[in-house]
């Protein structure tokens, strides 16, 4: 290849395994198909089929995306849309609530206040105020008009992860890390100026829109709480719910009906809750009253009507009561329930009730349905299994990986059983299970492929049949301890296995006849033993030595044929966990704990080079297969896959993909692909394509993306500019904002220039940019090229330009206005920039009159424009009526 040497690249072409992320969410869509977020993609399942039917994957860079909304400066906790869906509010670990304009794809504004992540956020029905919960222990209550917060609930002592609102938001239902549901209840002031409200108008308030609500049944008897000098919401706490499940209350669902509550506790029980409806509750707490007066009259307390209705009002299972629970197989991180409930028979007499279809996401990698039946007259709660799709990959973390010779099957091992997947279509086939194997930690194919061998930490040995899944023979204490490493021999006449049991064994096949038929066993010929624990072997292609991996920091290479010690391999500080052998039997490589991979030379036991290669723990090491160039793999418990050359001892590429530790990895026999399995539990294929890879190109693209980040983390200093502020502006600084701000400053320097220009030469030859956006002037053109930004990244660019060009886009915004010209940019343009330059513009004589001119020239044409929209509008309303007259149907 000359000087330069060229690689080629891998690429993600498959994932298999995971059903869906535990820290991930399930959505029900049907009785049949459910949807849930699998890592980076999202999986839809038909439930009945027990199969996936469809995924959406993430694209490689969310610039391909249609739209992103950037505000969140961690990972996102929890996300709710607006009762008209017009607005979604997002909660973050940075312990903020950014909200979001769907129609306009950009954001509103972001809410500072809490001090820890946001864990749950609930628009009211009127979508004029917000309720969040966080980490903090605390519930706030905000206002969208205002984007201030204007009540504070501070009443639990533990973190806060879920809130509910029922019965029109009367009700308010939080839970924490206690066992108590916290329920409030709400009163919302909708009342005229007596009411106070800032400047006496209480229509700026917070439940401006909504109607005044009556207060629930003995609502007049429970005291407020502090109402911390609010006039928007009346807050009393009702009462408290007793779990059965003793961890945090993730989650809180209701059904569409509002007839039954489930709270997902993050264990194996899902309480159930039934919701009493007005009448219904009117109905108890009466009769409530009236057993406590009669139990009152029979022990002769004396107590009068008002004490006893006042105690009475304190019990909150007149509104809400535990009916049931929902048990699941593992502990239950998601729930969803289905929109739509059918009637069921649930006796012999023919009485009906109400059947709700959940959907439950678990901890171990698992979506399950039941169905919940309901009797409302009888108060009775029944939930069955109907369907799961635990057969679609593994409960545990996959520890054992292996791939046939032909490169068209691959066996997986956890800590229970073992999959057999076929690698065309990344499907299981068989199941490889027996009840005294546990904790496997290796596999291999054996005999031409036709078995495959088990090892597990309590040091059993396990062979299946490949073509049937049958257990063939299996031996326990072949080893004292766990059994760390296992390698076929060069020969293919057995195995060999390293243990925590400081020993190495060579194990022969043999065919055995029993009951007249035929199988295979294994026998031990040869015991090694060493200095310290083995944690991993590998054997040199051509027979000659073997390498082991010990818990002493060291590698030590032996004879096979003698098992003579031959070299240490020292310089690791911490023990090693992986090793292999170079096909040229030349090299020998290393990874440990420490961080570090060791490239070493089989003949002499130097250590040829030393490569810092992962952020964490160094789990796998694999050389290719190919003899025309020495590269080999590296993988970590930081999730990144590395591959190096050992010749040159440079980094070539990385593969990320895995969002937790890689424990696996192995390659195909031509080094076509790779196959890595993680923490995260998927299995993922990487494909080797046609694309090259030149190294001093790939470093230009890392120091690029080294400067846009140090772009993006730098400050932009806003005049007036606050720190701390309750409110702020939604986007955060992104590579998309700058590239934004560059084309507006090279519009602005465009549309000067071609003044000046034209000024100076009346016969000057128009800029070709100006003409091919067919703008009507230099003003028009700039007015265009901000119109072609994207909404989402637009507020945040014009935050960045400097006060030099914001005379001349106050110009642009005025010749545009004054032709009526993309009015409501322009109007939108000159709030922000008013804004942010407020002071330096009110004391600017020269920007005073432009002001002045276009106040005027907006007043008119913006209410000409509401005039168009109103006019519209009520056309529009005239027609809704006559096509609902003419069909009989509300359109909408």
């Amino acid at each position: 290849m000359g000087l330069t040497k060229d690689y080629l690249k891998f690429e993600a072409s498959g994932i298999c395994n995971i059903v869906a992320s535990h820290t991930g969410k399930v959505h029900a869509i049907d009785r049949n198909e459910c949807a849930s977020s699998a890592c980076e993609s999202l999986n839809f399942y038909n439930i009945r089929k027990r199969k996936r039917i469809d995924r959406i994957v993430r694209a490689e860079s969310y610039r391909k995306e249609k739209v992103v909304f950037h505000g969140h400066r961690t990972a996102v906790n929890c996300l709710t849309f607006s009762n008209d869906s017009l607005m979604l509010a997002s909660g973050g670990k940075d312990s903020v609530i950014v909200v979001w304009d769907i129609v306009n794809e950009s954001g509103l504004f972001k809410l500072n206040g809490h001090k820890n992540a946001v864990t749950d956020i609930k628009f009211t029905a009127s979508g004029d105020n917000i309720i969040s919960s966080s980490k903090d222990a605390t519930v706030k209550f905000w206002n969208v008009d205002s984007k201030s917060c204007f009540y504070t609930i501070a009443d639990s002592t533990t973190e806060v992860y879920s809130l509910a609102l029922i019965k029109d938001d009367k009700l308010l239902i939080v839970g924490s890390a206690s066992v108590e549901l916290k329920v409030f209840e709400l009163t919302w002031n909708c009342g005229e100026e007596e009411n106070g409200g800032i400047n006496g108008n209480i229509s700026n308030g917070p439940a401006a829109k909504s109607k005044k609500l009556t207060p629930l049944v003995g609502s007049e008897l429970i005291p407020e709480e502090d109402s911390q000098c609010n006039v928007f919401v009346t807050c009393k706490k009702r009462g408290l719910l007793v779990r059965q499940a003793k961890k945090m209350a993730l989650e809180i669902v209701i059904t569409r009906d509002e007839k039954l509550m489930m709270v997902v506790g993050n264990d194996q029980v899902v309480d159930v809750f039934r919701i009493f409806s007005d009448n219904e509750a009117e109905k108890r707490f009466y009769k409530k009253v009236k057993k406590a007066k009669r139990k009152a009259q029979d022990d002769g307390s004396g107590n009068d009507e008002l004490t006893i209705a006042d105690s009475v009002s304190k019990d909150i299972t007149i509104f809400i009561a535990r009916i049931g629970e929902i048990r699941g197989f593992s502990s239950i991180k998601s729930l969803s329930i289905c929109s739509r409930s059918i009637k069921v028979k649930i006796d012999e007499e023919s009485k009906e009730g109400l059947c709700y279809r959940v959907y439950t996401l678990q901890k171990n990698n698992a979506i399950v349905a039941f169905d919940c039946t309901f009797d409302e007259k009888g108060n009775t709660f029944k939930s069955e299994t109907v369907a799961d799709l635990n057969k679609l990959g593994h409960r545990n973390d996959i520890r054992a990986l292996t791939i046939n010779a032909k490169n068209e099957y691959m066996v997986t091992g956890d800590s229970d059983v073992g999959y057999y997947w076929n690698l065309n279509n990344l499907t299981t086939q068989l199941v490889f299970e027996h009840e005294d194997m546990k904790d496997i930690l290796g596999a291999l194919f054996v005999y031409s492929d036709q078995y495959i061998i088990f090892t597990t930490k309590s040091g059993s040995i396990f062979i299946f049949h490949v073509a049937t899944g049958e257990h063939i023979d299996f031996k326990t204490k072949c080893h004292e301890t766990a059994i760390y490493g296992i390698v076929p021999q060069p020969n293919g006449h057995g195995f060999i296995t390293t243990s925590a049991d400081k020993k190495v064994k060579f194990w022969n096949f043999k065919i055995i006849e029993e009951f007249g038929s035929k199988r295979l066993t294994f026998d031990m010929t040869r015991e090694l033993e060493l200095t310290d624990e083995g944690m991993c072997l590998a054997v040199s292609p051509n027979g000659k030595y073997l390498v082991v991996g010990l818990l002493d920091n060291t590698a030590r290479i032996y004879f096979c044929d003698t098992l003579k010690f031959f070299a240490s391999l020292y310089g690791h500080s911490l023990p090693v966990t992986c090793v292999d052998i170079s096909p040229d039997n030349k090299l020998v490589i290393t990874g440990s704990v420490d961080k570090s991979v060791k490239i070493w030379g089989i003949d002499f036991g130097d250590c040829h080079k030393s490569i810092f290669a992962h952020d964490d723990v160094v789990t796998c090491v694999k050389f290719s297969t190919k003899t025309d160039e020495r590269l080999f793999w590296s993988a970590g418990k930081d999730g990144k896959i590395k591959q190096w050359d050992a010749d040159k001892f440079n980094i070539v590429q990385i593969l990320n993909g895995h969002l937790g530790a890689v424990r696996c990895l192995v390659q195909a026999s031509d080094s076509s692909f790779i196959i890595t399995a993680g923490a995260d539990k998927s299995i993922r294929v990487w494909d080797l394509t046609d694309e090259i890879i030149v190294l001093s190109e790939q470093e230009q693209l890392e120091r690029e993306k080294e400067l846009e980040l140090k772009l993006i983390d730098e400050e932009d200093i806003v005049p007036g500019d606050l720190r701390d502020n309750e409110a702020e502006l939604a986007n955060k600084k992104t590579i998309d904002t700058i590239k934004s701000y560059e084309d507006i400053v090279d519009a602005l320097l465009i549309a000067r220039d071609e003044k000046i220009k034209r000024k100076e030469d009346t016969k000057h030859v128009q800029h070709p940019l100006i003409k091919s956006f067919g703008s009507k002037s230099e003003d028009h053109f700039l007015i265009d090229a901000i119109s072609r930004i994207k909404t989402a990244h637009l507020e945040r660019a014009l935050l960045m330009i400097s006060y030099n060009y914001i005379e001349d886009i106050l110009i642009a915004c005025n010749s545009c206005i004054k032709d009526n010209y993309k009015l409501e940019l322009c109007i939108a343009i000159i709030n922000l920039t008013n804004k942010v330059h407020h002071n330096y513009l009110r004391n600017a004589p020269e920007v005073k009159k432009l002001l002045r001119e276009i106040y005027m020239n907006g007043q008119k044409h913006l209410t000409a424009l509401i005039d168009t929209v109103e006019f519209n509008l009520a056309a529009l309303s005239l027609w809704k009526v006559e096509v609902d007259a003419a069909t009989g149907n509300k359109v909408f």
